[in-house]
């Protein structure tokens, strides 16, 4: 298969040249300059068409936002560029027949490397396996000679053409198509562009043939901390010497669907530059992160099933990841971290002064406190009942099955529950037959499915009143463990008491119910029902409902474990 692929490249390639001898040397030309120049419109818009343009307002194309944001670009900027090209040549050129064969086949062949090139790093960064057709590239190996578990050379390409058009276009972004206005080029923020492409940006976590999420969106990843420790004498197992340690927290929207947030070693770089743009690129070798239970877990980057993960149902995952300093020092000074895509500056840290190998060690084993809810809970705030707060996976009162789903979405490992979606459904519904009845709510290992009733008038969680107008529109309704950590609602069901009786259900677990005012508004006479739904890992122990800043109700509840359920 890897042969195939390496095939198919230079099938490709070999087309376009054909192509174009067969067209002639200055069209062969023409068609060159067009390629060109859509390469480097395409890459000088790639970051802020997939950034703006897609992954902000279109959530759900972030597993293909990046592939998307570079590939249809170029192919619309070789189109219009084409169709320039001929309107103001519309006529050939004479040249002998064999300068037309051979030099119209050698652009043909430029055109072509670099046509394929784009295309290989435009569908390098699509959601999918880190290998193509089994070809790995640059990807975590434990071969011998690498350190296992971090990025090293697998496999390349008989033609490199990835390469060869990733290195051109870094060339040509410091060089004659420099960027006036900016600073970042190409060559420094995409130093390793073609490792990335194959296939370092999709080298993450698979699990029964589901993949985890390769790139996160906007605002979801941020730079809590950065240190340099300058300390020869610092070592924590296979990290030994001067080291980086950046300390940042990861949120619901780097999750996968909403349920766990998994990064591994190929997902983190730290990349330094100097005045003269050359860089240099570190990855993580070891990390720090927040336990089950409290405390904290140190862990190595020491094999291929290595992962920075948390709990699942856990909406957050404060990290530190330590970076070995050899690789940044030797070109100048930092200049920004990127996790799954986002670019993290570390402009603000800069000024901080380097700190000694005990002060590094606090950082990685104990963390700054990055991350930790400043809420109090007011104690005099309302206890909730008890079936203010339940465990229920259900969709009760709906009625639906897999045939009258209405634009929700089932799990893909659990055909019977919904993962995501909206719809409004008949209290009751059909009886379904038992294969094809929907069973609930999709509910990972190790996580429970929990209703808070939200009622206006019948729940002791009263989101109506004085506190939230106190709270504002804006503020999130969220539970809190007693460890002061905070979960967002994944969606809520409506259940409608007058008029036609409908039941809404509305699920949104990678981007959570941030909002109050996203759930509906209910009037004081209509007695209709509302619940809030939340997924959270099982063993956490909920003291109190906070929205926004406002207490609004307290508790003791106890997310049931696997054996209690």
């Amino acid at each position: 298969m890897e042969s195939l692929f390496n095939i198919l490249v230079i099938a490709f390639i070999g087309l376009i040249a054909y192509w174009w001898a067969n067209q002639g040397l200055f069209g062969a030309i023409l068609h060159f300059l067009c390629v060109l120049c859509a390469g480097v419109l395409a890459f000088a818009t790639w970051e802020p068409i997939t950034r703006l343009g897609i992954l902000a307002p279109m959530p759900g194309l972030a597993p293909y936002g990046w592939g998307i944001g570079l590939l249809l670009p170029f192919c619309l900027y070789l189109f219009l560029l084409r169709l320039g090209a001929d309107k103001l040549a519309p006529d050939n050129v004479n040249f002998p027949h064999l300068a037309n064969l051979f030099g119209g086949g050698l652009f043909g062949v430029l055109s072509g490397i670099l046509t394929v090139g784009i295309a290989l790093i435009g569908v390098g960064h699509i959601h999918s396996t880190a290998r193509l057709m089994e070809f790995g590239g640059v990807v975590r190996t434990q071969g011998a000679g690498a350190a296992n578990g971090q990025p090293a050379v697998e496999g390349n390409l008989w033609v490199p053409a990835h390469r060869i058009a990733a290195g051109t276009f870094a060339m040509l972004s410091t060089g004659s198509m420099a960027p006036t206005l900016s600073r970042p080029t190409l060559a420094a923020y995409h130093p390793r562009l073609a490792d990335e492409s194959l296939g370092l940006f999709r080298d993450g976590f698979s699990r029964n043939g589901r993949l985890a999420k390769v790139a996160a969106l906007p605002g979801s990843v941020t730079l809590e901390n950065f240190a340099f420790i300058n300390d020869p004498s610092f070592q924590i197992g296979q990290l030994r010497g001067p080291t980086y340690v950046a300390e940042m927290k990861l949120a619901r929207g780097a999750s996968t669907e909403g349920q766990m947030i998994v990064v591994s070693a190929a997902q983190v770089k730290l990349v330094g530059t100097n005045a003269t743009s050359t860089t240099g690129v570190a990855y993580p070798l070891i990390w720090g992160q927040r336990g089950p239970n409290g405390g904290r877990v140190i862990c190595e980057f020491a094999d291929k099933t290595a992962y920075a993960a948390s709990a699942t149902g856990e909406e957050e995952l404060i990290v530190s990841f330590a970076f070995p300093a050899a690789a940044i020092t030797a070109v100048g000074e930092p200049l920004f971290v990127e996790v799954m895509g986002q670019r993290l500056d570390v402009a603000r840290f800069a000024q901080q002064p380097a700190i000694a190998g005990p002060a590094g060690k606090a950082l990685v084993f104990g963390g700054s406190g990055a991350g930790a809810s400043d809420l109090k809970v007011d104690a005099a705030a309302p206890k909730m009942k008890p079936s203010d707060l339940v465990m229920n996976r259900t969709v009760d009162p709906a009625g639906l099955d897999l045939n009258s789903l209405n634009g929700l979405e089932t799990d893909p490992d659990e055909k019977q529950y919904l993962a995501s979606g909206r719809a409004d459904f008949p209290r009751g519904g059909m009886r379904a037959s038992k294969g094809l009845a929907v069973k609930g709510i999709a509910c990972p290992i190790g996580s429970s499915v929990l209703r808070l009733d939200i009622s206006r008038g019948r729940s002791a969680v009263d989101v109506w009143g004085a506190k939230r107008l106190a709270a504002g529109e804006e503020a999130p309704l969220q539970l809190m463990d007693e460890q002061g950590q905070l979960y967002t609602a994944i969606g809520f069901i409506h259940v409608q008491e007058t008029g036609e009786k409908m039941v809404t259900i509305d699920l949104r677990p990678e981007q959570g119910m941030q909002r109050i005012d996203m759930y509906p508004q209910l009037s004081q006479t209509s007695g209709d029902k509302l619940y809030a739904i939340y997924r959270l890992p099982q063993g956490k122990k909920i003291v109190a409902v906070m929205l926004g800043k406002e207490t609004i109700a307290t508790g003791d509840f106890l997310v049931p474990t696997p054996q209690m359920q």
